[in-house]
């Protein structure tokens, strides 16, 4: 019969694999409780401060206790920051859960054919802007049009269609201005009012001037208006006439939209002219058509050239200046 010598049968012993059917050394038993010790020690926060993993263990609960209060504090920031300014805009020093948020989505700012999950010129690198849902209730409530763009402004015969922004387009749009608190916004041909009653609202503390040479149109805002909140139609003033009798008071706005598809060529020419005298920084928005052929001609920087969705269906362009100074 064949047999191992006495050296050999040893090493064949030592190079066994443990199974579950064999015993382990005691050496292995050692060295895996050791290895469990460790890990043990590692997760306790409070192994002793000689240990050199206790101590990295401790320098890493330490980091991340940080990191979780940064985060817990960011977070807690910035829903007092919505909810102050809510509560600025409203003028309510008690306001219902502004923890609630819209959910306004791409297709609600801008209309495309693709997909929801598809992009294109026009949709790609877009923002939708979401408010407090209160907010956004109290805009609905006043001019009774959801962001759906289900129902159609008030339009007249004998005047020129006009394009009106969805109240996300809206949101998005005054995003885009940056307005600072307080500032002021003059709307030329303001319709129904619809951006007037977003700017006081999402703007705290900010006013309003619409100008609509249409009777009908500016009985339609002022019943709008009169809807919201006493405090924020103190901020709002409804002009009736001609868009050039305040012409002269139109820089003291720092924010200027202009529904150019509701003015012929001469009174577009005529607004450009005028808006060269307004302060450096002014921002201005014309929505529908461009307000000068040549813009660095004119006083007024191009900014940007963007579509939005109006109420109904389809986009309209949106042409964004800047003059130059500040």
């Amino acid at each position: 019969r064949f047999s191992l010598p006495c050296h050999a049968s040893m090493q064949f012993h030592q190079l066994q694999i443990p199974t579950p059917c064999t015993s382990k050394r005691s050496m292995d038993e050692e060295q895996l409780c050791l290895r469990l010790h460790k890990r043990l020690r590692i997760g306790s926060p409070r192994a002793h401060s000689c240990n050199g993993y206790s101590q990295a263990n401790s320098f890493l609960q330490q980091l991340h206790a940080e990191q979780m209060a940064r985060r817990h504090s960011l977070l807690a920031y910035t829903d007092t920051s919505m909810a102050t300014q809510a509560s600025s805009a409203n003028g309510n020093a008690t306001v219902p859960d502004f923890g609630a948020m819209t959910r306004f989505a791409l297709s609600d700012v801008v209309q495309c054919s693709h997909a929801a999950q598809g992009r294109c010129l026009q949709c790609s690198g877009r923002l939708v802007q979401n408010v407090p849902l209160q907010l956004y209730s109290d805009w609905c409530g006043a001019f009774s049009s959801p962001a759906s763009s289900s129902t159609t402004p008030l339009r007249l015969q004998g005047t020129n269609p006009v394009r009106e922004l969805t109240f996300p387009s809206l949101a998005a749009l005054i995003a885009c201005l940056s307005p600072e608190p307080g500032e002021r916004l003059l709307h030329l041909s303001s319709g129904s009012a619809r951006a007037v009653g977003a700017w006081v609202l999402l703007v705290p503390r900010g006013m309003a001037c619409g100008v609509e040479s249409n009777c009908t149109l500016h009985e339609s805002a002022t019943a709008s208006i009169e809807r919201m909140d006493d405090e924020v139609k103190q901020r709002v003033l409804l002009h009736q006439g001609s868009l050039f009798e305040m012409e002269s008071e139109w820089p003291q706005a720092s924010v200027v939209l202009v529904s150019g598809e509701a003015l012929d060529d001469v009174r577009v020419e005529k607004v450009a002219n005028g808006l060269e005298r307004t302060q450096p920084g002014t921002r201005i928005a014309s929505i529908g058509r461009p307000l000068v052929a040549d813009a660095s001609r004119s006083g007024m920087h191009l900014i940007r050239q963007v579509l939005y969705r109006t109420v109904g269906s389809g986009n309209t362009p949106v042409f964004i200046y800047r003059k130059p100074g500040l």
